[in-house]
């Protein structure tokens, strides 16, 4: 009962994650919304909501990475939870504003850097888990060839 309290003990399914992700920014939008009729907000409201959530969920995807148990299952739900979170990005933004995200300015190019970076993170934390991995299976080979010596 005295288990440490760390993020690194809660499995986080992605598409919960993704469920999160796109209700924050659907509340953010909302806020936003409602501060322009206040104070005017330059740039598109919908994309920059949807965008920065987007990285929200790459961020909050890699940390509950390491807590999974089956860690390819994960990162296979992992992709397919971030292509359905950018098509759901895409529908919402086209929905609010009625203009694709071609039409919006530069946010394709934002959402295709996002993409690659949800890529490279999760190479790197492949890579991470791997290392962790082996130098466990081979933690009591290394130690007695430093005592040896």
């Amino acid at each position: 009962m005295n288990k440490e309290m760390s993020i690194f003990n809660i499995e986080l399914d992605p598409f919960k994650q993704v469920l999160g992700s796109i209700a924050l920014a659907l509340v953010f939008i909302l806020i936003l919304t409602l501060l322009n009729f206040i104070v005017p907000i330059e740039g598109n409201i919908s994309y920059l909501s949807l965008s920065a959530f987007f990285l929200f969920f790459i961020l909050v995807n890699c940390l509950f990475s390491f807590s999974s148990s089956a860690y390819i299952k994960y990162q296979l739900r992992s992709i397919a939870a971030m292509f359905v979170l950018t098509a759901a990005n895409l529908l919402l933004g086209f929905l609010f504003t009625g203009k694709t995200v071609f039409e919006v300015g530069s946010y394709s190019d934002i959402y295709i850097v996002l993409i690659i970076c949800f890529f490279v993170f999760t190479g790197i934390i492949s890579l991470v888990i791997t290392v962790v991995e082996w130098s466990k299976k081979h933690k009591s080979k290394i130690q007695k060839r430093y005592e040896d010596h």
